[in-house]
This record gives structure tokens, C-alpha cells and sequence, in this order.
């Protein structure tokens, strides 16, 4: 399991809380949680149907609860790069998608993440795909501050190039139906 404990996420919750504030944060412990973040998230292998609530950007899904599909530009890391920037000026099509529901089992508080392309989701042992697979956010993204120092910024720091996440892969198909 490593050298921290995956399964108390009580204390991975309380942990996370201090990161936030604290002036001299465990970096080491930090590190090893966002690189087993995974471990948290949904399924390893998910067969889903979204269906779209009115023109909403909230989807449905039986038995997974509601989904929010997030804008373009909260997609960004998830896109090669060139994609990017022509998803989000609607020049062209998603390159993928992302949606996200809160995750109010583990007591983590953070939030489910799928990242869908042409209704599969993204494999990360995928050497050409696989950085811009789902992740479990720490963060919600509606709170963006803990979400940025949480998720995005380790990237920064603590990861390298090429190191993104190293447990429980997720992989299945998705069939969202837009209205």
C-alpha cells in the first residue's frame, strides 16, 4: 500500500485541510496521495448512460446519480495541446469532454471526474491518451482555489513530465445523450 494509508480517509481529509493552510506542508505524503488520487475515484471499468436534464449542463445517469459536464476551458488539461485553444473558441469540436459529480462517499469531499472522447472514456495505459485521463479531484472545481493548489499545481512541483497518476485506472464506455 505505501508508506501512507489509502483506506483512512478521515485522516487523508483531515491531512488535506492543513495542506491548504499550512506554512510548512508535508510535501512527501501530499505526493503520494496525488499520485495514488485514483485509488478514490469511481470505477475501474464503467458502462454509463448520461442523459441531459432539459438544456442544462447537468446529465443524468441511473444508478451513478447527476453528473455536471464542465465549460471548455475547465477541460484544458485534459486536451492535447492545439486542441485546447480550438475546443474552447468553438472552432471546433470537443476534443473530450468532462464531467464531474461530487463525491460525498469516501468523506474525502473532493469530486468524481470522467473524461469522456467518443463515448469511451479515456485509457490511461494508453501511451497517447493516457495523461489526459479522469482524475479524482481533492478540490472540487467549483471551489477553485482548493482545487487549483490540490490538482492542478502538484503538476508543477511534484509530478515531472510524465508522471500523472499511478492507481486504479478507469476505463469503460459512456453514452451521453444531449438534448
Amino acid at each position: 500500500m505505501g508508506p501512507y494509508d489509502l483506506n483512512d480517509t478521515v485522516k487523508i481529509k483531515l491531512f488535506l485541510d492543513d495542506y491548504m493552510t499550512s506554512a510548512e506542508p508535508n510535501h512527501e505524503e501530499f505526493q503520494y496521495y496525488h499520485l495514488n488520487r485514483n485509488y478514490f475515484n469511481y470505477y475501474t471499468s464503467l458502462q454509463m448512460t448520461l442523459n441531459q436534464i432539459g438544456h442544462s449542463n447537468q446529465y443524468q445517469s441511473e444508478g451513478h446519480g447527476i453528473w455536471t459536464e464542465l465549460a471548455g476551458h475547465l477541460n484544458f488539461f485534459h486536451m492535447p495541446l492545439g486542441h485546447d485553444v480550438l475546443s474552447i473558441s468553438g472552432i471546433t469540436k470537443p476534443w473530450s469532454r468532462k464531467f464531474v459529480r461530487d463525491d460525498n462517499d469516501t468523506g474525502i469531499g473532493g469530486e468524481y471526474e470522467l473524461i469522456v472522447k467518443n463515448k469511451a472514456l479515456l485509457n490511461p495505459d494508453s501511451e497517447k491518451y493516457g495523461k489526459y485521463q479522469a482524475t479524482y479531484n481533492f478540490g472540487r472545481t467549483a471551489n477553485t482555489s482548493r482545487h487549483y493548489k490540490l490538482d492542478v499545481e502538484p503538476h508543477k512541483w511534484v509530478l515531472g513530465s510524465t508522471q500523472y497518476v499511478t492507481h486504479k485506472h478507469i476505463t469503460g464506455e459512456i453514452i451521453i445523450n444531449d438534448n
